[in-house]
């Protein structure tokens, strides 16, 4: 597979809307691609289209759609995804599983040169190996967010036998500008009270989480900079596990709180 060369290629963003979704697609529009964002609701996107990027409504459950949205890219980053709420697993089920057929399946048929397909560390579920990397066997654990994305995995490899080349990335937890889960929610809990450290403690998160701010320096370890590297760059199909250099301190978005971000 030769490397597609992102200025000027029309490339496609599902999910745009979200967190990883909506910082790549201000990434591809800074790198000069012509960006595609597929959302569920116009209204709630509007920051993306004031800054120039066209967008698509609909679900991943409307084939015409996403017909539309496929045509004409060289790459699909599908970033689309149900992460566990509301908790529903028939939910996850239809869009991380049945919702990525649909959109891998439209981009093959589409003739797209690349698929990313988002998907997630948690797919290797509790794991005690002091080191794990992608050849890591990702089986079944019994819980719905993980176990949909390790048959979403299975579709995508499906797929890429069938002769669609395809990349899968695997971040860990996200945090950034704009992020709930790990920024912007951990925050506000600190400023209301609900959330505080025991005295003595050093506020360590062991977990290994991955920085999706944008900087202007190339391979800064972000989920974006390395989305855009496996879009821009060849022969990277396979499958990329994303996270950062080093555990996050809770301790740090103490500091945020308190100096009123």
């Amino acid at each position: 597979m030769s490397a597609i060369t992102l200025p000027g290629a029309a490339i496609l963003v599902t999910g745009a809307n979200g967190f990883i979704g909506g910082h790549l697609c201000e990434h591809l529009q800074q790198a000069g691609a012509q960006v595609r964002g597929l959302v569920r609701s116009l209204p709630r996107a509007t920051w993306l289209a004031d800054q120039g990027i066209s967008l698509i409504e609909g679900g991943l459950d409307e084939p015409a759609v996403l017909a539309r949205a496929v045509d004409g890219c060289a790459a699909v980053i599908h970033t689309a995804a149900w992460t566990g709420v509301p908790d529903d697993p028939a939910l996850g089920e239809a869009v991380n599983v049945t919702g990525a057929e649909a959109v891998l399946q439209a981009a093959l048929t589409a003739g797209v040169a690349r698929v990313i397909h988002f998907s997630s560390v948690a797919v290797y579920g509790v794991n005690a190996s002091p080191l794990i990397d992608e050849t890591a066997a990702t089986p079944l654990v019994g819980q719905a967010y993980p176990d949909s994305k390790i048959r979403a995995e299975a579709v995508v490899r499906r797929l890429a036998a069938a002769g669609l080349d395809t990349v899968i990335v695997r971040p860990a937890s996200t945090y950034g500008p704009r992020g709930t889960a790990w920024t912007v929610g951990p925050v506000e809990q600190i400023k209301a009270g609900r959330l505080r450290l025991l005295a003595g403690t050093p506020g360590l998160d062991t977990r290994r989480v991955t920085h999706v701010r944008i900087v202007d320096i190339p391979g800064d370890g972000s989920v974006a900079d390395g989305q855009i590297f496996v879009a821009e760059i060849g022969d990277e199909s396979g499958e990329h596990t994303f996270e950062g250099r080093a555990a996050v301190e809770f301790r740090v978005l103490h500091v945020l709180a308190d100096n009123g971000v």
